[in-house]
């Protein structure tokens, strides 16, 4: 995603304005990083779960490595079974760490660390 810096550093901001808020079934994952993204003036188009993400709004492989602060990242929970393509979105924050609603991780809005997440979730590549 072609982000300013700026607004990449509104997004880690924004987004950790929200630790603590409850996961619910009006407030997941995506609408978490849909509300964070409306919050500096990004629209997130409405993703469902069985179709790829889409390349403009998700992390490339090449950048799964270097981790920039403020890209949105989809992934899939490991050993799951279903049809959908993906399972869980987030925001990727500096150190490496991942901020996301997650009814698995606490029941609300978190911080991961990289290596944590990628023990229960598969990286899930962008249409």
């Amino acid at each position: 995603m072609n982000l300013t810096r700026g607004k990449r550093e509104a997004v880690v901001v924004l987004s950790t304005r929200h630790l603590g808020k409850k996961w619910s079934k009006n407030f997941n994952c995506l609408t978490f990083v849909r509300e964070v993204y409306r919050e500096v003036g990004v629209e997130i188009p409405l993703v469902y779960s069985h179709t790829l993400p889409p390349k403009d709004f998700s992390i490339s492989v090449d950048n799964l490595n270097s981790w920039y602060e403020g890209d949105i990242l989809f992934l899939k929970r490991r050993g799951y079974a279903g049809e959908r393509t993906w399972t869980h979105v987030g925001i990727t924050l500096p150190g490496e760490k991942l901020i996301h609603c997650s009814e698995y991780f606490g029941g609300q809005v978190t911080i991961t660390p990289k290596e944590e997440i990628f023990s229960f979730y598969h990286y899930v590549l962008s249409g």
